[in-house]
C-alpha cells in the first residue's frame, strides 16, 4: 500500500487560467513521485494523491476534454455541489494496475465535475468554471508530471 505525504508537505499551485486561487483545482508537488489535488474552497478536506505515473495518465485524459466554446456556466455554490447525492452518478476512470492509483470523474449538473479516489473514499467537487480553468492549465502543460518530481 502506498503511504501518501501529509497535504501540508506539498507546495500547492493553481492554473494560470484560474481566478487568482480563490476558486480552483489546486495541484500539490514537492514530494518525489507524488502529486496531490485538492479544492481551494475546501482546504480542510483530504487531498487526492496520485503517483506520478497515474498523474500522467490522468492528465492525458484531461487534455482530451474540450473546454467548449469558452462559455463558462453560471456561478455555482460550492455548498450546493457538496450537498449533491452522488450515488447515482456514472463514474469514469482509467483502469490502474494498482487500485490505490485509481481516480474517477463524474459529470455533475451545470458542467460541474467530481473527482473520487475510491481507495481513500475522498471525493472533491469543482464548479464548471474551476474545472475549465484546470483543463486549460493542463492543455497549456502547466501540470506536467515531469515538473512534479
Amino acid at each position: 500500500m502506498i503511504t501518501y505525504p501529509a497535504p501540508e508537505s506539498l507546495v500547492w499551485t493553481t492554473s494560470s487560467f484560474s481566478d487568482g486561487g480563490a476558486n480552483c483545482v489546486m495541484v500539490g508537488r514537492g514530494v518525489a513521485n507524488i502529486v496531490g489535488v485538492r479544492d481551494s474552497k475546501a482546504p480542510d478536506m483530504p487531498a487526492i494523491m496520485f503517483s506520478v505515473a497515474a498523474w500522467s495518465r490522468f492528465l492525458d485524459a484531461v487534455k482530451a476534454e474540450t473546454t467548449d466554446d469558452g462559455v463558462i456556466a453560471s456561478p455555482q455554490d460550492k455548498t450546493d455541489l457538496y450537498a449533491l447525492d452522488l450515488s447515482d452518478m456514472t463514474w469514469r476512470g482509467a483502469l490502474e494496475t494498482n487500485p490505490a492509483d485509481r481516480v474517477e470523474t463524474a459529470h455533475l449538473p451545470a458542467g460541474a465535475i467530481a473527482l473520487r479516489h475510491p481507495a481513500t473514499k475522498t471525493t472533491l467537487r469543482y464548479t464548471h468554471a474551476e474545472w475549465i480553468a484546470f483543463v486549460r492549465g493542463v492543455q497549456a502543460r502547466e501540470f506536467e508530471a515531469s515538473a512534479a518530481a
